[in-house]
């Protein structure tokens, strides 16, 4: 059986032999699905992330802070589980593919939280009061943590009440005022 004609309205790597049976598409694998490829944007976001861990954890605060350490810590573990991806590059599937596009963002965080450091807790070119480092606000959060879900929760409590009560007349049954505006306050007048 030779090849007669590829048939323009069947797929352009299906062939249709004589007789009319049709062959099955020759693929060859690409060189990069068959060989190790690293992921740069994994390699430079893990050394960005370590630079800020350097900088949290080696560089001397002005003020003392209470978890700088922990947040060295923190920093130094997203930096290496970024270069464990990158060095995995090709080889770790579907971790890298959801990873892949947001290297650059990664690389900025990184960054980010180095300049963020060195101008608060280091340098002091941020005043305190009003600009917090990030270990500040990992202070604020594991010692703060009733308090503040205990807001949320309220928050979202108030909210769901002021939703309840003005959806309640568009709800009622036989309202007349499902899908119209509110008469204004003043408009409405009592029977007495």
């Amino acid at each position: 059986m030779s090849t007669c004609w590829a048939d323009p309205m069947e797929t352009a790597n299906t062939l249709v032999l004589r007789g009319g049976a049709k062959a099955a598409p020759h693929r060859a694998t690409p060189a990069s699905a068959s060989q190790y490829a690293p992921w740069y944007g994994g390699l430079l976001a893990g050394l960005a992330w370590l630079a800020a861990a350097l900088v949290t954890g080696v560089w001397e605060d002005i003020n003392e802070w209470t978890y700088t350490a922990q947040l060295a810590a923190i920093e130094a573990a997203i930096g290496g589980v970024l270069l464990a991806i990158g060095l995995a590059g090709s080889l770790s599937g579907p971790v890298l593919a959801r990873l892949e596009r947001s290297g650059p963002w990664l690389v900025a965080l990184g960054l980010s939280a180095a300049a963020w450091e060195a101008v608060t807790a280091k340098l002091l070119l941020l005043p305190p009061p009003f600009f917090v480092p990030p270990q500040g606000l990992l202070e604020a959060y594991l010692d703060d943590w009733p308090r503040l879900f205990e807001c949320a929760y309220h928050s979202i409590a108030l909210l769901g009440v002021g939703f309840g009560v003005g959806r309640q007349p568009a709800l009622s049954p036989g309202s007349r005022s499902a899908g119209r505006k509110p008469p204004p306050i003043g408009a409405i007048r009592s029977c007495a």
